[in-house]
C-alpha cells in the first residue's frame, strides 16, 4: 500500500498536485516497464502542459496552441478525401503528416473541432450525398464506395448525420423528370 501524501502546508494543498503524485505513486506500484511508460506519461503531460500542470479542467489554452498546422490539416484532409472509399485508420492519418497518432488526434481535434474519426464519417456521408443525387447507384454501391462494409452501418451513419435515412434523403432531394 502506498504512504499517505503528507504537506507542511495542508491550506495550499493544490489537487491537480496531489492527483499527479498518486498517479506516480500508482505508477511505482505497477512496476517493471509498464509502471515505467506510465511514469514517464504522466511526466510529459505534466512538463507539456501550459500551467506546468494536468489541464484537465477544460481549458482552451491548449487547444489553442496545439492545433495542427495548416499544411498539415490540408494535407490530412486530401489523405482522407483520396481515400474515402477505402478503410483509413488513425495510424494512416498520422502517418500521413507525420505525426504519431496521440498528437494528431489532438491536434486535429484542436483544428477542426472533431475527432479524426467523426471528421472522417462526415465526409463519407457528404460524398455519398453528392452521389445519391449525381447517379443512379443503388445504395448499396454508393455505401460500399464511400468505404462502408455494409448497407446496414451506412444507413445507420447516414442519419446521424444527414438526419434521414440514405433512400428518403434521396428521395426529397430528386424529383420526377414528369413532376416539375
Amino acid at each position: 500500500m502506498a504512504p499517505a501524501l503528507c504537506s507542511k502546508f495542508a491550506l495550499g494543498k493544490d489537487m491537480m498536485v496531489d492527483s499527479l503524485g498518486r498517479a506516480l505513486l500508482d505508477a511505482d506500484e505497477v512496476g517493471g516497464s509498464s509502471g515505467k511508460l506510465y511514469a514517464e506519461s504522466i511526466s510529459y503531460r505534466d512538463r507539456h502542459s501550459s500551467s506546468g500542470v494536468f489541464e484537465s479542467r477544460g481549458d482552451d489554452r491548449a487547444k489553442k496552441g496545439g492545433a495542427l498546422a495548416r499544411w498539415r490539416l490540408k494535407r490530412a484532409i486530401d489523405f482522407i478525401d483520396a481515400r474515402l472509399d477505402n478503410p483509413v485508420s488513425l495510424a494512416d492519418m498520422a502517418s500521413s503528416v507525420g505525426l504519431t497518432r496521440m498528437h494528431f488526434a489532438a491536434q486535429f481535434r484542436a483544428a477542426t473541432g472533431l475527432r479524426p474519426h467523426e471528421y472522417l464519417l462526415r465526409r463519407r456521408v457528404e460524398r455519398a450525398q453528392e452521389m445519391l443525387i449525381g447517379s443512379g447507384m443503388s445504395l448499396v454501391d454508393v455505401a460500399r464506395s464511400v468505404g462502408f462494409q455494409t448497407q446496414a452501418h451506412f444507413t445507420s451513419v447516414f442519419k446521424r448525420y444527414a438526419g434521414h435515412p440514405p433512400r428518403v434523403w434521396r428521395e426529397s432531394r430528386t424529383f420526377p423528370a414528369s413532376g416539375r
